[in-house]
């Protein structure tokens, strides 16, 4: 589900008014978030999905594990940074080096004759593998309290920065997630203005390029080739008028 889609506007607008709904209650909607994140993410792709199931899982029990330890809570922090990294290079880096291998096997005459498999990373796999790894560093620093289940899955899902960050610490989220939203009355002359600077500024811009140029471009594209002739046919024609 990319974000300058159509499919994401309704998407958007559904978590948002349903959002707006339960801004009295917190309990609820923090389900209801997490179900939303895991529904984008899975519009990226099922599999991706379960890989951020399983990264919440192996956290949720590590944390568990580390705030009950006494003995040794440094070394065991370095192991569990460790397994959470795996991912990460397994993701980024094996290709690279299954590559490189290969090439310096044929470099000295040897046919490994294997293929190298594709692997396909995960959207967010860099903001998922940090924000764990401060979850636990600032559970062994006494920074963050152990979180439940439902509260480190949106930690870790939150779709608004999933794909672009930023690197939230559990610390700064936690507690807006138990908070119920005060409703405000809107400014509507204010809304109006900053919807005006918005469309003038440069992000207001590159908004307008990114979603209305992407979906006119096929449009556009037709047009123009119903208008010009093949390029081949062109110089065939200059070709032609040269004899």
């Amino acid at each position: 589900m990319l974000f300058p889609t159509t499919t994401f506007v309704v998407f958007f607008l559904v978590v948002f008014i349903v959002t707006w709904g339960l801004s009295n209650r917190p309990r609820a909607w923090r389900y209801f978030i997490l179900a939303a994140s895991y529904v984008f993410y899975v519009g990226w792709g099922w599999k991706f999905a379960l890989l951020l199931a399983g990264y919440t899982l192996a956290n949720f029990f590590m944390a568990r594990f580390l705030s009950t330890a006494r003995r040794r809570r440094k070394a065991l922090l370095g192991v569990m940074v460790f397994l959470d990294l795996l991912p990460l290079i397994i993701f980024r880096f094996s290709g690279f080096v299954a590559f490189n291998f290969l090439d310096l096997l044929n470099g000295v005459g040897i046919n490994a004759g294997f293929h190298i498999p594709d692997f396909v990373v995960p959207i967010g796999i860099s903001f998922t593998t940090f924000r764990a790894i401060s979850y636990l560093v600032d559970l062994y620093r006494g920074e963050a309290r152990e979180a439940n289940i439902l509260d480190l899955g949106i930690f870790m899902s939150f779709f608004p920065y999933m794909a672009a960050g930023p690197i939230t610490r559990m610390g700064e989220l936690l507690p807006q997630l138990r908070l119920s939203a005060r409703r405000q009355k809107i400014d509507a002359d204010a809304q109006q203005r900053l919807g005006r600077l918005g469309r003038q500024g440069p992000e207001g811009k590159c908004i307008n390029r990114t979603i209305l140029g992407d979906t006119a471009r096929p449009y556009r594209d037709g047009h123009r080739g119903r208008r010009r002739r093949p390029a081949s046919q062109a110089v065939g024609d200059r070709g032609g008028s040269k004899h």
